[in-house]
């Protein structure tokens, strides 16, 4: 695994605490629960690496990436101010490329076993129902890399929103820095095309 790119694979978010208000906690399904069930599911892919091949990896992943993370609210966090004038349409082919991006990048980075290991460590309140979860990697070499998961009630559920790697700062800020220019030139359309495009680099004819 090429766990030093790990940091520009993840998708990151810092969600509105407004949004949360009046949403009742759902027992049983919180963000250490969320924390633990992608760092497993991470852990299954890696073992299987070489014999689910980049395309198997990528369609382990996709129901795992889609049941934890909430998509649509990180998407239109990455393209702010632009999702508030797109229409509908544009907004379910851009979740749609985002997703596709996010989980070809994450079937090429994870694409070996060396007996990581993954714990979840403690979690954090931070205020309004956001939820930090502490967790690492512990790597064969002994080396340990830290990731800290951010989770928040929406919807009657906990959901993972936010991905920092070594106590670096929010990716979410590096991704829109990173889709400005395109954003500005031809809004959702033009990005939604980008991502589509870096997906299908990465996994051949599996992203439909």
């Amino acid at each position: 695994m090429r766990l030093l790119n790990l940091s520009t694979s993840l998708i990151l978010i810092i969600f509105p605490v407004s949004s949360f208000a009046g949403v009742e906690i759902v027992r049983g399904s919180g963000p250490s629960h969320l924390a633990n069930e992608f760092q497993q599911g991470l852990v299954r892919v890696m073992k299987e690496a070489n014999s689910l091949g980049i395309e198997g990896r990528y369609k382990k992943l996709v129901p795992l990436i889609r049941t934890i993370f909430h998509l649509e609210v990180m998407s239109a966090s990455v393209t702010t101010p632009y999702w508030r004038t797109a229409t509908s349409d544009q907004k379910l082919l851009f979740v749609k490329a985002f997703t596709e991006m996010s989980v070809a990048t994450l079937a090429t980075l994870f694409d070996s076993y060396n007996g990581e290991v993954f714990n979840v460590l403690r979690e954090r309140k931070i205020k309004h129902r956001i939820v930090v979860v502490d967790a690492e990697i512990k790597k064969s070499d002994e080396g340990v890399v830290e990731i800290s998961y951010v989770a928040v009630l929406y919807g009657g559920r906990w959901w993972i929103i936010d991905i920092i790697v070594e106590g670096g700062i929010s990716e979410i800020k590096k991704r829109k820095n990173e889709f400005i220019k395109t954003l500005s030139e031809g809004g959702l359309p033009k990005l939604t095309n980008l991502l589509h495009r870096r997906a299908l680099d990465l996994v051949s004819n599996i992203v439909k």
